[in-house]
């Protein structure tokens, strides 16, 4: 009979190894978390290496199966040489990380007496963190100081310092350092701190195109072109005034206000008519103060708004409007010389020269047929002051604001000339305008009628010979 060979037995199971899966742990109440970082919360939680203090070593292990979530268990091989490791030795210092996990038909968690205070108040024990009952959700207080700001970007905000806050920079009128701007999107608290708080440094390396760094090629050639335009326009100002030439930055051709001019219409009679009632003074007030004076000037009343150049010297604001006895009419502050320069003041010189003042009478506000306001001023005066010669130059003048057509008229009205025509012109206290052009050549005659106009901020304005405002 044959034998056969017995087979050694094999086992089909592999080396025993071992897994480690979380269990409760309470965290210890003087527990201190990374350096400048909130504290952690003291609550039960799953770690691998529970606290010593957190209760027997053979503790419950979470609901659910571990080797179902990711990082729930962590194999530890079968190393042999590290079994103490895995031990739950109580006297070896790196005991723990092998737990032996039982389950327990209660619910209750072990409190420590470390996690329980006596509170006097109540008579009783008190449990903290780790007791969930006390660890109750309130809402919070609304009642916050307004010092007291929830992040990093509200406190930002408060002191204007967010970036999308120093966008809009706006010169500091009167400011010696330019760089130094008013931030527009910025309130201070207090208005204490507003000088500091709503200002920001304005410096960008690329000055002409207000911008850090370079643009591209089409932003400069649309700038070389503007700065062309405009360096041809500032050519004619001598010759036309500053109000000639005008860039609108449009697709058509650019064009100087000149060769658009029109005479004015409705407003404007190229007829004036007879000068026999002019110097009629019912109804006016005279203003004694400059009876028979030379190198004086005063005040009279414009009980309506009047802008010169941007500002408002109606109604008495910002020291009102004058009358020299050197034939200027004047705007602020008054001053008495005798032939203006460009930085004399702010005025309109309707025959400027050493002249003497006779007589000047102004008007209560009055009224045109199309609502617009006006002052009726009538001025007698001496060709020189010293001539010996009165009331040779009769002007009478007309202040006018008519709101419904966006216009403001000073109109002069001649009844009598001297020789000397004077200087016409207009400043705006720095520059002349030479707003009347050639009418400076051959002045004013007798029973002519002149209009000077402009919008109803005072500026732009033109010069009309030979014209006059219905009223």
């Amino acid at each position: 009979m044959s034998l056969l060979k017995v087979s050694p037995y094999i086992s089909w199971k592999g080396t025993s190894t071992n897994s480690i899966a979380p269990s409760n742990s309470c965290q210890p109440i003087n527990a201190s978390g990374p350096p400048f970082k909130a504290q952690p919360i003291n609550h039960w939680r799953k770690q691998l290496i529970p606290t010593e203090t957190s209760g027997s070593r053979n503790r419950r292990a979470g609901v659910g199966m571990p080797m179902d979530k990711p990082g729930g268990s962590v194999y530890l091989g079968n190393v042999a040489e590290n079994t103490n490791c895995f031990l739950n030795a109580v006297d070896t210092p790196a005991a723990g990380l092998k737990e032996t996990i039982e389950k327990y038909n209660d619910t209750n968690f072990t409190y420590r007496a470390v996690d329980c205070f006596y509170d006097a108040s109540a008579n009783k024990m008190v449990r903290l963190a780790c007791n969930p009952e006390n660890n109750r959700i309130r809402s919070a207080t609304t009642l916050l100081s307004k010092k007291y700001y929830t992040d990093r970007k509200s406190y930002m905000r408060s002191r204007c310092m967010l970036y999308d806050q120093k966008l809009t920079a706006n010169l500091i009128q009167g400011s010696p350092d330019e760089y130094v701007r008013h931030t527009q999107n910025c309130c201070a608290v207090t208005a204490a701190a507003a000088a500091a708080s709503c200002q920001t440094i304005y410096k960008p390396n690329n000055a002409q195109y207000a911008q850090q760094g370079a643009v591209d090629s089409s932003t400069r050639l649309t700038r070389l072109k503007l700065n062309t335009v405009n360096k041809n326009a500032a050519s004619y100002k001598d010759t036309f005034g500053t109000t000639a030439p005008r860039y609108l930055g449009m697709a058509t051709t650019p064009y100087f206000l000149k060769s658009k001019y029109e005479p004015p219409k409705c407003d404007c009679n190229p007829n004036p008519p007879s000068c026999s009632y002019l110097m009629d003074t019912t109804g006016l007030t005279r203003l004694t103060t400059l009876d028979d004076e030379d190198d004086v000037s005063d005040n009279f009343p414009v009980n309506f708004d009047f802008y010169f150049f941007g500002t408002n010297y109606g109604n008495g604001e910002n020291e009102g409007i004058y009358w020299s006895t050197n034939s200027v009419l004047g705007f602020g502050p008054e001053t008495d010389d005798i032939i203006w320069d460009p930085d004399t003041g702010l005025g309109i010189l309707l025959g400027n020269a050493d002249r003497r003042n006779n007589a000047f009478w102004y008007s209560p506000t009055l009224t045109t047929t199309s609502g617009a306001n006006y002052v009726r001023l009538l001025y007698f005066g001496q060709n020189k002051f010293n001539d010996g010669k009165p009331n040779v130059l009769q002007y009478e003048m007309n202040i006018i604001r008519d709101v419904s057509n966006s216009f403001q008229y000073v109109e002069i009205k001649t009844a009598g000339v001297g020789s000397n025509q004077g200087f016409w012109n207009i400043t705006d206290g720095t520059t002349f305008q030479n707003t009347c052009g050639d009418f400076q050549a051959t002045g004013p005659v007798k029973c002519g009628s002149y209009v000077f106009r402009s919008d109803l901020n005072g500026e732009n304005w033109d010069f009309f010979p030979n014209s006059h405002v219905d009223k």
